[in-house]
């Protein structure tokens, strides 16, 4: 799967319709994953995902005396449009039985980056579930509806992986562009504050 498809990847290089597209494509996928790992999003593919978590005291801090506040991380970013469900519970069995459901007015989520913020309830040695889905649709072997900025790292990288891989191939085919230490450079200035990195959240189980 690919974040950006291969025919508007090849016409900002500069080929021709079919002109090295097996090399092409391999570098478009392989950017795809490194993406996927460099933002530490495990997939970009969409699906309903289920998360739970065991909140230390430490993980749930007090505020003005008497609100409490829980970061969660969630293990995908990305999320869709669709609500979350977010429920509680004081013992892991309460989760299942007997789970506490929390309002929305309790919850700040950034969709893209899959964090979660609850204010509210003390959730010190508490259990907590969430059920969400994240990802994008797919159609023809690339992602759809993807953000600007994704696709735009998405073919920064790709550039870098085919010129590191196959260095003559673009000035062969008469193609121009940036060079890779450039490239690179591009991809670090527009992968800066988008990167999934929680160190004071809870993670999943």
């Amino acid at each position: 799967m690919k974040l950006t498809s291969y025919e508007d990847f090849r016409k900002m290089i500069g080929f021709d319709a079919g002109v090295q597209q097996e090399t092409i494509e391999s570098a478009l996928d392989r950017a795809t994953e490194v993406v996927a790992s460099d933002l530490r999003n495990p997939s970009f593919s969409q699906a309903s995902f289920t998360d739970t978590f065991a909140v230390r005291p430490t993980g749930c801090l007090q505020f003005a005396g008497q609100t409490f506040r829980t970061r969660l991380a969630l293990r995908h970013g990305f999320l869709t449009s669709d609500p979350i469900v977010v429920t509680w519970s004081g013992t892991w069995d309460g989760l299942t039985a007997e789970p506490i459901a929390l309002a929305d007015s309790a919850i700040t989520l950034d969709r893209e980056k899959g964090a979660l913020v609850i204010v509210g309830p003390d959730l010190r040695d508490c259990y907590v579930k969430v059920v969400y889905t994240a990802g994008f649709a797919e159609q023809a072997g690339t992602y759809q509806t993807i953000p600007d900025w994704l696709q735009s790292v998405a073919k920064a990288k790709a550039l870098s992986l085919l010129d590191q891989s196959n260095p003559s191939l673009r000035h062969e085919d008469g193609a121009a562009g940036p060079a890779i230490k450039e490239n690179e450079e591009a991809y670090a200035n527009q992968m800066a504050g988008r990167l999934r990195y929680f160190p004071y959240s809870t993670h999943p189980m």
